[in-house]
């Protein structure tokens, strides 16, 4: 069926008003959401200060400061990446899949809409198996992050013992070969 050109130029307003709902409706829950993992980031942050406070001297001497800090920075952000990034394409996927879904089964085949959504649990097995290794390699490189905090904090707080025995390009070297494995 061939259309008129009246036709099409309401076909193309009509996309172009879904489009600029779809936008504002996008900026409107990303800034909700991100303005919400901000908020969380700086009351988690809070929770762990104070909780770090009433910690006693020996949990420190015990997991060293780097380690410490390693964690509560690195999990702090972890959790506003996670969160923050997966909430977004939790709403993405749901509005947008949603009615994407709905369209194709309206106005195409749902036999067709069915088959095409195979993909999709075929992307979901493979995220899940990669998920999996991600967290394995971000345990790692937290670790190695906590091994360069706590090298650190040791050459600062004996800067001075360094300088006296003047072995300054032996811990500059230990600091390099630490810093290389980590990043």
């Amino acid at each position: 069926e061939v259309m008129s050109e009246r036709s099409l130029w309401h076909s193309l307003g009509y996309l172009l008003m879904v489009g600029v709902g779809m936008a504002i409706t996008r900026y409107g829950y990303r800034s909700f959401v991100l303005i919400g993992i901000r908020r969380l980031d700086f009351y988690l942050r809070g929770k762990i200060y104070a909780h770090a406070l009433r910690c006693p001297l020996a949990y420190f001497e015990e997991h060293g400061p780097g380690k410490v800090l390693a964690l509560i920075s690195n999990d702090i952000l972890a959790v506003r990446n996670a969160l923050g990034v997966g909430l977004i394409i939790f709403l993405d996927v749901i509005l947008v899949g949603a009615i994407s879904f709905y369209m194709m089964a309206e106005m195409l085949d749902v036999f067709l809409t069915m088959l095409s959504m195979i993909p999709l649990l075929v992307m979901l097995v493979f995220v899940t198996l990669r998920s999996r290794m991600i967290h394995t390699r971000f345990q790692a490189v937290q670790a190695q992050y906590s091994d360069l905090t706590s090298m650190v904090q040791e050459m600062l707080s004996g800067n001075r013992v360094i300088k006296a025995f003047a072995i300054e390009d032996s811990s500059f070297e230990r600091f390099s070969k630490v810093s290389y494995e980590a990043y």
